[in-house]
């Protein structure tokens, strides 16, 4: 959903659009895939293949099974008679008759308002068309003119008094057509709002009222009341619930929604026809008495004192107009990332990452350029400034809130972010055509009429002020959840190099719970963050290199990982950087993505000092090059000058190397070698010396390392630093290698061969382990390999 969300802003991609949804298609996931049909056909209705889909779909399952998209086909297929095809437009309004009373749209032509209307039931009868422009009703007309299906209608716009505003076509049944509301005209002039008293405290108001707009949806409704009903014994300070219908069909809906009101002994509202949000809050403000009030979505939920703590920053000062807390889903205040929707957290969850806020920001508030009106905290007096929402401008929803937080900028009110609560939010799953269109009609009258207060969103966006909010309620997060099984450091290079993501990947997919701590060198500042694998929590941990290295390395003492900690170098990283890393993780086992480390002696005795050999572990640096097959190899770098001076490595590192010479191996015995190195078995690691044909086969095991192009004058060297602790000849061909054996008897670690029968006694005299078996399994060998190493 995420990726058709996003292709959305991407016209172009109409192919790429195009591939997912047949792919959705034949993964039978209807829902999905008729929600990219409909974009598909909503770009361009002239294509058969989209068009015939979305009808198919539709036909087969019913708009009752496909709720997602229930509204969106309804506002599509409507407009598909644009295009001169009647045999579609009929047979969208059969599949649409079964759950509308009336179907019909509307769109404007120059001057002049026009649509059609069609009644199922009584198909030739004449309907009553309603015509509101900002928000009264200006017009009725009948719809009687001829159609190819129902009745068509035109209005002159001309000959009205409104020079612009917000145009709502209804039907007699209160049906809202396709298409409506609708912009036309110029934008009417913005409202203005009192200043705020200049006084030293703030007057309280004399209650709070908490307002929550419905339109269907019973199931959130619910969960919404259930959650006030609950948090109700954690606040000092009551509410009163305000309940506003906004003109829903369903009578049952109704019943139950009247019905719940009064058992939370609240007021129940209903507008005379369906308002949206603007509408419904209007309503309200009507009923507030010098109360305060609380704009709240019906799909959120509220835990512990939320109301408390919103409160309390909304009269902190006596300037502050509105108060938002964090949310899950909520663009700006969106926690854990900003402008990102998070799915809805489960109610465990939701009570959790709202005590964590207040604990880690209590009192602690921000000020912010706008509100958010999915939970909006308005202070009485400065809705007595401000007066109501402006539904002449906007459309049924979107940026209204937006608009009223800007009229009391203006006027020298301010806004606040509660970061010590947290509500949740659902919002919607899918990015709807008519809301696309609706908030983007309504974000260009809001810039229009406020562009500096709407470019200070932007620099909000920019700065991200919120962050060291968030930043707090994840290390408290992190000091209760501690249970990671690897922490990996790289630089911004290192981020985009193939080796690494492979590793990470490979992790992540065997359930290994990560972090990562990414190096960015910002105009000569280097920056920590740190990250979960591969898009995960945390998000908002960054520091500064060497301002915060005492809160860097507390948090690391909090989070208590020392068993896999893997550093990928490359020559980006100062020393003076890759020095403090080091000091403060033991064991550490390096990664080395290019020859800094291997070149350059000094560098090593600069970074190195004072890390001393542990046990029978050893110091491991390996490199990985993508560009040339042959230069995918891991190194083991010479420890010669290191003066006895190394790193701990970790624990997983300390199981004994086979030294294995490949150079002069068969086809068959590669094969064989390859299988060895596969073989399950947590006894032995395997140390390739020479090249084979297929490296990323090998290491892909996670047991393997390849030494493709060793160094004669230093072989002996760096087997007997690696910690090599046998030999093993896989060639089957002939008599004991002489290079492998005489590597064995300087290093003074058994030999292992295959040696063909007439070779056999010789290889018994000269003391090699052997086998004289042709069909040995590979679980033999590791045994007769680990015997031999431990003997």
């Amino acid at each position: 959903m995420r990726l058709i969300s996003a292709l959305q802003l991407f016209p172009e991609q109409y192919f790429l659009l195009l591939a997912l949804a047949r792919a959705l298609d034949r993964g039978r996931l209807p829902e999905a895939a008729l929600h990219c049909w409909l974009l598909l056909a909503s770009k361009d209705s002239r294509q058969q293949e989209p068009v015939e889909k979305v009808l198919d779909t539709i036909e087969r399952f019913g708009l009752l099974y496909l709720p997602s998209v229930h509204r969106y086909a309804y506002s599509q297929l409507l407009h598909f008679r644009s295009h001169g095809s009647r045999r579609r437009l009929r047979r969208a309004v059969r599949i649409l008759s079964a759950q509308y009373s009336v179907l019909g749209a509307v769109e404007l032509d120059k001057n002049y308002l026009q649509g059609w209307v069609f009644d199922p039931v009584y198909p030739t009868r004449d309907i009553w068309i309603s015509i509101f422009i900002n928000g009264s009703k200006v017009s009725r007309i009948r719809a009687a003119d001829r159609f190819p299906i129902g009745r068509a209608f035109k209005l002159d716009l001309s000959t009205l008094r409104e020079n612009g505003g917000v145009i709502d076509v209804l039907a007699d049944s209160d049906s809202r057509l396709s298409g409506a509301p609708l912009h036309f005209g110029t934008v009417p002039l913005r409202l203005l709002s009192k200043p705020p008293l200049l006084s030293k405290q703030a007057i309280a108001g004399r209650g709070v009222d908490i307002v929550i707009p419905v339109y269907g949806n019973q199931r959130c409704v619910q969960r919404c009341l259930d959650s006030l009903k609950r948090s109700r014994s954690c606040n000092k300070n009551d509410f009163r619930l305000i309940v506003v219908n906004d003109s829903y069909p369903d009578a049952v809906m109704n019943d139950w929604l009247r019905h719940s009101t009064l058992e939370f002994n609240g007021i129940y509202l209903k507008t005379p026809r369906n308002l949206g949000f603007i509408g419904a809050i209007n309503l309200a403000i009507k009923t507030r008495h010098g109360r305060d009030m609380v704009w709240l979505n019906a799909d959120t939920i509220v835990v512990g004192d939320w109301l408390d703590r919103m409160r309390s920053a909304a009269y902190s000062a006596p300037d502050i107009a509105t108060v938002t807390p964090f949310s899950n889903n909520a663009q700006l205040f969106s926690y854990p990332r900003m402008m990102k929707n998070h799915p809805m957290p489960l109610d465990e969850h939701i009570a959790e990452l709202h005590r964590l806020a207040a604990i880690a920001n209590d009192k602690k508030y921000e000020s912010i350029p706008t509100g958010i009106g999915f939970c909006l905290y308005v202070r009485w007096d400065a809705i007595k400034a401000a007066g109501p929402l402006d539904d002449k401008a906007y459309l049924l929803g979107y940026s209204e809130e937006v608009d009223y937080c800007f009229r009391l900028s203006t006027a020298g009110w301010r806004h606040m972010c509660a970061t010590d609560a947290f509500v949740a939010h659902e919002g919607s799953v899918f990015f709807q055509a008519e809301k696309i269109r609706l908030a983007k009609e309504n974000d260009f009258i809001v810039q229009s009429r406020y562009p500096v207060n709407h470019n200070k969103i932007s620099d909000f966006i920019k700065e991200d002020p919120l962050r060291e909010a968030r930043s707090r309620i994840e290390s408290l997060w992190l000091s209760k959840n501690n249970k990671f099984d690897g922490l990996f450091f790289f630089s911004e290079k290192g981020r985009r190099n193939y080796f690494v993501y492979e590793t990470l990947i490979n992790r992540q997919s065997r359930g290994m719970r990560d972090l990562q701590i990414c190096m960015i060198d910002k105009s000569g500042t280097w920056n920590l963050y740190l990250e979960g694998i591969l898009d995960s929590p945390p998000y908002n941990q960054q520091f500064e290199f060497p301002r915060d290295n005492f809160l860097f390395a507390r948090l690391l003492k909090y989070l208590m990982i020392q068993d896999s900690v893997v550093f990928f170098h490359d020559k980006s990283i100062p020393p003076s950087l890759f020095r403090f890393l080091l000091q403060m993780m033991n064991p550490v086992n390096i990664r080395c993505l290019d020859e800094t480390l291997e070149n350059h002696i000094g560098y090593y005795k600069s970074c190195l000092n004072g890390h001393v050999m542990c046990a029978d572990t050893r110091y491991r640096v390996s490199r990985w090059k993508k560009n040339k097959l042959d230069s995918m190899r891991n190194i083991i770098s010479d420890n010669r000058n290191l003066n006895g001076r190394s790193l701990y490595s970790s624990s997983s590192e300390g199981l004994p190397w086979i030294a294995v010479f490949t150079d002069f191996l068969s086809l068959s015995d590669e094969q064989n070698l390859l299988t060895l190195v596969r073989f399950k078995q947590n006894k032995l690691r395997w140390l390739l010396v020479g090249a084979v044909m297929d490296i990323p086969a090998f290491l892909s095991s996670g047991r393997c390392e390849c030494f493709a192009k060793p160094n004669p004058k230093t072989l002996l060297d760096d087997l007997s630093w690696s910690g090599c602790r046998c030999i093993l000849n896989m060639n089957r061909s002939g008599s004991p290698d002489p290079g492998p054996f005489l590597v064995s008897r300087h290093l003074g670690i058994p030999y292992v061969s295959f040696p063909k029968k007439e070779n056999i006694e010789y290889s018994k005299k000269i003391n090699a382990i052997v086998f004289s078996s042709n069909d040995i399994g590979m679980k033999d060998i590791v045994s007769v390999v680990s015997d031999a190493v431990e003997a």
